[in-house]
């Protein structure tokens, strides 16, 4: 069973284990972390099966430790202050106190609700990571970010974890037998985070890096247990030793730092934001990361930081884990585009108006905006591996970027 330890500058480390049948001894690990609840919250996701909550609990009850479930539905508009206090209330009406902790047992979207909580209540408490899809295993349960969206006024974009804090997990146990049951859709979604940190390090510091991926995807939509491990513990290991030295994401554009982990995101998280036309279903986190690294990567061509291999190469990794490399909708089909294009007009040229629209919805809600300057994350060199900030990126830059995924 691997285990890695997230060492943080200046702040605690704490354990993450990968395994299989994990579930069963969360409360062990916990106190060999260092917790002794006497009580439990465990939030749920709806869409977890019940028996993955039955043994989390019951490696608490064993022990003595009192345990109330809280299920809620998992979903960006659920991600929201009305949740939040769904869990805050749960968390008083238990009365747990400062030695108790709050149990996440779902995916990134719920987990970052969970943790926004339990950073809060009480003016914090401990918080423990149980992620059940291979997105929250590789990304969103480490590292602290916590968060909800701002969910506007009807018709207007939602804006992606606008409000949150960084408050790091007590622990993170990633058990992969919660993996087994995932569509393939989802596992998909997890494989963009992936690619995301090959696309970052497999030069600097692992040359086999992006082939080691490469070969572990195949096998991962497979849903082969011993290479789920192995990708989750190596891209643990991977966004540790991106976010430890810079926890709060507070280091300059010329070193990188924690931004570096928004490849991919700044993009994305326009499109998932955008709001949809009835009936449309929702941009997934992965799939709106995928178009975004996509957009990124001619963004870094179109500046010359990069060669077209790597806008390729990028896009062929993406395509094996059966990701998107372009929307193939009409856009105006799927999304509501009035409040981006407002007043609308007959004989508004899309092919311009739409890239123009979404960089400056960009500029309004991305959260690395430093000074009204827009930040994005660009690769850079001749072969994926690498990637710098971009302060105030030229217009032509993100025209061009929007445009490579623009159908």
């Amino acid at each position: 069973m691997p285990t890695l330890t997230i060492q943080l500058h200046r702040e605690r480390a704490y354990p993450v284990h990968v395994g299989q049948g994990l579930l069963a001894q969360v409360a062990s690990l916990s106190a060999r972390a260092g917790l002794s609840p006497r009580r439990v919250l465990l939030v749920a996701d709806s869409n977890v099966p019940a028996k993955h909550a039955r043994a989390l609990a019951a490696s608490f009850t064993a022990k003595g430790v009192h345990v109330a479930t809280l299920t809620l539905v998992a979903s960006e508009p659920h991600k929201s202050l009305d949740t939040l206090a769904r869990i805050w209330h749960a968390a008083s009406d238990l009365r747990l106190d400062r030695d108790d902790c709050i149990l996440a047992l779902t995916g990134g979207c719920l987990g970052d609700v969970v943790g926004l909580a339990a950073s809060t209540y009480r003016r914090g408490i401990a918080g423990v990571q149980c992620p059940t899809t291979l997105l929250a295993c590789v990304d969103a349960s480490v590292g602290g970010k916590t968060a909800i969206n701002l969910l506007p006024s009807a018709g207007a974009p939602l804006i992606k974890n606008l409000i949150g804090t960084f408050h790091q997990p007590a622990l993170v146990v990633s058990d992969v037998a919660c993996l087994a049951s995932l569509p393939k859709a989802l596992l998909s979604d997890g494989l963009a985070e992936c690619v995301k940190h090959a696309c970052l390090t497999s030069n600097a510091r692992s040359p086999s890096l992006w082939l080691r991926t490469q070969r572990l995807i195949p096998l991962v939509l497979r849903r082969d247990a011993k290479a789920l491990a192995t990708l989750i513990a190596s891209n643990v290991a991977i966004k540790a030793s991106i976010a430890s030295p810079d926890p709060r994401e507070l280091a300059p554009d010329a070193a990188g730092g924690r931004a570096l982990l928004n490849f991919g995101h700044t993009f994305g998280h326009v499109l998932e934001g955008l709001p949809l036309r009835k009936g449309q279903p929702p941009l997934s986190h992965g799939c709106a990361v995928a178009l975004g690294m996509v957009a990124a990567s001619h963004a870094g061509l179109a500046m010359g930081l990069c060669t077209p291999r790597v806008v390729e190469d990028v896009m062929d990794m993406l395509a094996l884990a059966g990701l998107p490399t372009q929307f193939e909708a009409d856009l105006a089909k799927h999304f509501d585009l009035a409040p981006l294009l407002s007043p609308p007009s007959a004989g508004l040229d899309y092919s311009l108006a739409l890239p123009a629209a979404l960089s400056q919805r960009m500029l309004a809600t991305d959260k690395k905006v430093r000074g009204g300057k827009l930040r994005i994350i660009v690769p850079t060199g001749p072969k994926p591996g690498t990637c710098r900030v971009v302060s105030n990126p030229p217009e032509h830059a993100l025209h061009a970027a929007w445009q490579s995924v623009l159908p």
